[in-house]
C-alpha cells in the first residue's frame, strides 16, 4: 500500500497563483496525500480559494494563522500537525508536474533513501507545463550524505531550498526551520546531514514561478544580510563533522558573501556589513581561486575580488543581469 505523504503549502497573498499551485497537487498521479495549506495571514482572498478546495477535496486541511511570519515558520505548523511517513513542500505561487510526487517516491523505494531531489525550472507565468511529466525518473543518481553536502556547496544538483524534494518524515525530529532570513539554507544542510542516502535525478517536475515581489529577488532588506551568517553557520558545521570537505563549505560561504554583496545598496559598501563582506571576501578568494572544483563563475569573482568591493559589485550587477536571476537596481 502507498504510504501517506504530507504535502505542505505555505500561503501568504498568492490569490492570483493559488489555484494553479493547488490544482497540480492535488491532481497528482500519487494519491494517497495529505495536503496542509498553512495560511500565514494573507489579507487578500487566499483563504477563501482555501476553503472553497477544502470543499471539494477531503484530503486538504488549512491551518488558518493570525499574524504573518514568513514561510519557514508556516512549515513548521505543517510539519507539526502531519501524519505522513514523509513531507514535500511546495510553495504557494509555485507549481509541480503531474507524476512529480509519484516518481520521487519511486525513487526513495527503489534506493531505500531518506531524500529524493528532482530539478526545478524557473516560470515566468502560471500556465501548467504537460510536456516534461511524461519522462521518466529512471536513471538517477544515489549519494551519502557526504556527498550531496559537497555538491551543495558547490551549487552542483542540490539547491539550498526545501522545495522539489521528498523527505522522510524522520529528518525533522528535534529540527525545524529557523526564525531567521534564509530559513530554507539553515535547514536544508542539516537535514542532508541526517540522511543516509539522498537519491537525484536531472529532470525538472518543480516549476518556480518568478514574480516582481518575490521575497528572493527585488529590492534589498536587511534580512538579506543573514545569508552571510547562514553561510558561516554551514561553513563550520560541514567543516567540523568532515574535515575532507572544510576547502568546499569555504567556497560556499564565498559565495553566500558574493551573493550578498550584489543586492547590497552601494550606499552601504562602506558600513559595517558591507566592510564584514570585504574581509571575508579578502580572506578566502585565494581558497576559492586553488580550488578547481569550484564553477569557473566562482573562481572568476575570486579574481575579481582583487581589484576591490566596488569593481565587484558592478561585475557581479552585470553577471546577474545577464543571467537573468533579477534586475538590478542602482542606488
Amino acid at each position: 500500500m502507498e504510504e501517506l505523504i504530507s504535502v505542505i503549502i505555505p500561503i501568504y497573498n498568492l490569490e492570483q497563483y493559488l489555484q494553479n499551485c493547488i490544482e497540480s497537487v492535488i491532481t497528482q498521479t500519487y494519491q494517497n496525500l495529505e495536503i496542509i495549506l498553512v495560511d500565514d495571514g494573507s489579507t487578500d482572498s487566499s483563504i477563501d480559494i482555501c476553503r472553497e478546495y477544502e470543499k471539494k477535496d477531503r484530503r486538504i486541511q488549512i491551518i488558518a494563522k493570525q499574524k504573518n511570519e514568513g514561510a519557514g515558520p508556516a512549515r513548521n505548523v505543517g510539519i507539526d500537525i502531519s501524519h505522513g511517513a514523509y513531507i514535500m513542500f511546495v510553495d504557494g505561487d509555485d507549481f509541480i508536474a503531474r507524476n512529480c510526487i509519484e516518481e520521487l517516491y519511486t525513487m526513495l523505494l527503489i534506493s531505500g533513501g531518506d531524500i529524493s531531489i528532482c530539478l526545478g525550472r524557473a516560470v515566468y507565468d502560471i500556465e501548467r507545463i504537460i510536456d516534461i511529466e511524461t519522462k521518466s525518473l529512471i536513471n538517477f543518481e544515489s549519494m551519502t550524505s557526504k556527498q550531496a553536502l559537497e555538491n551543495l556547496c558547490y551549487q552542483r544538483k542540490i539547491t539550498p531550498g526545501p522545495c522539489g524534494k521528498l523527505f522522510r518524515k524522520n529528518l525533522f525530529s528535534n529540527l525545524r526551520f529557523p526564525d531567521t532570513g534564509y530559513e530554507d539554507m539553515a535547514i536544508i544542510y542539516r537535514l542532508i546531514e541526517r540522511a543516509d542516502s539522498i537519491s537525484f535525478c536531472p529532470v525538472e517536475k518543480y516549476y518556480y514561478l518568478q514574480r516582481k515581489n518575490n521575497t528572493t529577488l527585488g529590492s534589498f532588506n536587511k534580512k538579506k544580510l543573514d545569508r552571510i551568517f547562514v553561510a558561516e553557520e554551514m561553513m563550520e558545521f560541514i567543516s567540523k563533522k568532515y574535515s575532507d570537505l572544510a576547502k568546499c563549505a569555504e567556497v560556499r560561504f564565498f559565495i553566500a558573501n558574493i551573493q550578498t554583496l550584489n543586492v547590497l545598496p552601494f550606499c552601504l559598501l562602506q558600513s559595517r556589513c558591507g566592510k564584514e563582506i570585504s574581509r571575508n571576501i579578502k580572506k578566502y578568494r585565494r581558497v576559492v581561486i586553488s580550488d578547481h572544483n569550484a564553477k569557473i563563475s566562482t573562481r572568476c569573482m575570486a579574481f575579481a575580488g582583487y581589484m576591490g568591493i566596488f569593481p565587484l559589485k558592478l561585475l557581479g550587477i552585470i553577471y546577474n543581469f545577464y543571467q537573468g536571476n533579477y534586475k538590478a537596481r542602482l542606488r
